[in-house]
């Protein structure tokens, strides 16, 4: 099950403000091998005004991982 998280973190020169759906994952068992955690940006904003649809994914993608290293 996913939540909605909020979290702000800088990229560049910019203070981004970040909604994101996170998954915890599941834990490995016997028969099953579990599954690493998700976070899928869902929006961006800097100064109020989202910005989600104009970043490069690129971006998106290095966002995605760092708030995945900073849920652990």
């Amino acid at each position: 099950m996913s939540e909605v998280r909020y979290n702000t973190i800088q990229l560049d020169s910019l203070l981004l403000e970040i909604e994101y759906s996170f998954s915890e994952g599941e834990s490995a068992t016997n028969d099953y091998p579990g599954s690493a955690p998700e976070v899928e940006v869902l929006s961006i904003f800097v100064a109020g005004q989202e910005i989600t649809n104009i970043i490069d994914p690129r971006y998106i993608e290095e966002i995605e991982e760092t708030l995945t290293q900073n849920n652990f």
